[in-house]
């Protein structure tokens, strides 16, 4: 089981990630129809094309640089509420990095968490109001718990919370943002930016325990 990533490998995860996130254009876009504009999958999509581009033609002697860098490509092509909290998580997560070389279970850990701080304070938000952070406050807490294990089996481990915590906003009412103004008519329906962050843990998660084959 793969214990940590290269710089390179992590950049190739990145790119992995993005063409799966991608993929669910159509979903993220009906999802969103429900409680806000119907373009969360349109906007994911811009993002996520231009950090494959971005990163296709750059090279990274940092791992810091590199996910900073991934926040800066998003918080500029994204636009609205979602790339601000997208660019947030990579471009705030990166100042959590230690080593600058290796993505193993301590760093991840440490990513996760100074991104979930951020983004509490920036969208003034906490776990249960509905939002992107009930899928990665419980992956950021479950990652603090797995930093002695293999990079692989944590980030296994925070996708499938990230899912459970995902699957539970669809119990909450909207408490932040344009779909506040549902209340309770916006139980049942998931919250999209849950939905992209349990995508985006779970195609790290897919790329690194597929890579293992690869050892």
């Amino acid at each position: 089981m793969k214990s940590s990533l290269s710089i390179e490998q992590t950049k190739e995860m990145m790119i992995f990630v993005s063409k799966h996130i991608i993929k669910k254009k159509d979903e993220l876009n009906k999802a969103d129809k429900v409680l806000g504009d119907g373009d969360h999958g349109k906007a994911m999509t811009r993002g996520f094309e231009a950090v494959i581009t971005k990163l296709e033609n750059e090279q990274f002697a940092d791992l810091k640089n590199l996910l900073r860098y991934i926040g800066n490509v998003l918080l500029d092509s994204v636009g609205g509420a979602a790339g601000i909290i997208f660019g947030t998580l990579f471009r705030s997560g990166s100042k959590g990095i230690t080593n600058t070389l290796i993505l193993d279970s301590s760093e991840f850990s440490n990513f996760l968490g100074h991104a979930v701080e951020a983004i509490k304070l920036r969208g003034n938000v906490k776990i249960g109001d509905k939002t992107m952070l009930d899928a990665l406050g419980p992956a950021s807490k479950i990652a603090a718990e797995s930093i002695d294990l293999p990079i692989a089996a944590s980030m296994k481990k925070a996708s499938e919370v990230a899912y459970k915590g995902m699957e539970s906003t669809k119990s909450i009412p909207a408490r932040i943002g344009r779909a506040k103004i549902l209340g309770d008519r916006s139980i049942g329906h998931p919250d999209p930016g849950a939905i992209s962050t349990y995508y985006i843990l779970k195609y790290m998660s897919d790329y690194v325990n597929k890579a293992e084959l690869n050892d």
